[in-house]
């Protein structure tokens, strides 16, 4: 199976063009990648997502556990507040669950984000550089997706979870809902075919020892120079790899 990670190769106020060379060969040459805190990516509505707060069966058997936990409700008042729960009362209950799950999330998370596609022009002009960039073939597994070690996001019309999804989450395991945020996007993404890495740790390199790299592809921008450079040190480094150079269709 194969995904892609498109890297800019520009300049900008916080990287040099060395510091973005660099960033290619420590996923080309060292098959490493940064996992990032969620926050840091490029979706501002990452953490925005729509609550149901219609009150069900489940909801009040899962409400004793949440009064107690995060409202420090005794057991026996818990039950008796329930019995009588209002959506308008269950919403007020539930903010400080959905913001301790939220920043639990910011907080214990990290993410690798790939692609499923190739040479896509949406996607090089958001993380190519517009075409001054590279994009990186990597071969995975198959099993990667089977197992959960690399997971496709979901495309929705809205993020809208109901509130038991959350509340069973935080009572049992909190990983579940960081998944399920995290791996769920809005339509206005679908183009990317974003396939993301979830976790535990977050802000450290990561290396892929069962990955591949097998193809480099230039965008119509790079440099010659730079082709030049990056071939260079790729032969250099990994002279009994076969890692194909290519330029880009689209970009």
């Amino acid at each position: 199976m194969k995904i892609y990670r498109y890297r800019d190769l520009r300049p900008n106020e916080e990287i040099s063009t060395q510091e973005a060379l660099n960033r290619v060969y420590q996923i080309v040459l060292g098959n490493t990648h940064w996992c990032a805190r969620p926050d840091a990516l490029n979706d501002p509505d990452e953490f925005s997502i729509g609550y149901d707060y219609t009150v069900r069966d489940s909801t009040r058997r899962l409400l004793p556990g949440i009064l107690a936990h995060y409202h420090g409700i005794p057991p026996e008042r818990a039950v008796m507040l329930t019995s009588n729960m209002t959506t308008a009362t269950l919403e007020e209950i539930s903010i400080p669950v959905v913001a301790d799950m939220v920043s639990r999330c910011r907080e214990e998370v990290g993410l690798i984000s790939f692609s499923f596609s190739k040479d896509d022009p949406i996607l090089w002009g958001r993380y190519g550089g517009q075409g001054d960039g590279v994009c990186i073939e990597i071969d995975v597994p198959d099993r990667a997706i089977e197992d959960g070690t690399l997971r496709a996001v979901e495309y929705v019309l809205e993020k809208i979870w109901h509130i038991d999804s959350l509340f069973e989450s935080a009572l049992s395991d909190p990983s579940i809902s960081f998944r399920q945020m995290l791996l769920t996007k809005t339509e206005s993404w679908r183009p990317e075919k974003e396939a993301r890495f979830v976790s535990k740790r977050q802000n450290v390199y990561m290396t892929f020892n069962q990955a591949t790299i097998t193809e480099v592809l230039f965008g119509s921008k790079v440099s010659p120079a730079v082709v030049t450079e990056i071939k260079a040190a790729v032969n250099q480094h990994l002279p009994s790899h076969s890692i194909a150079f290519t330029l880009s269709d689209s970009a």
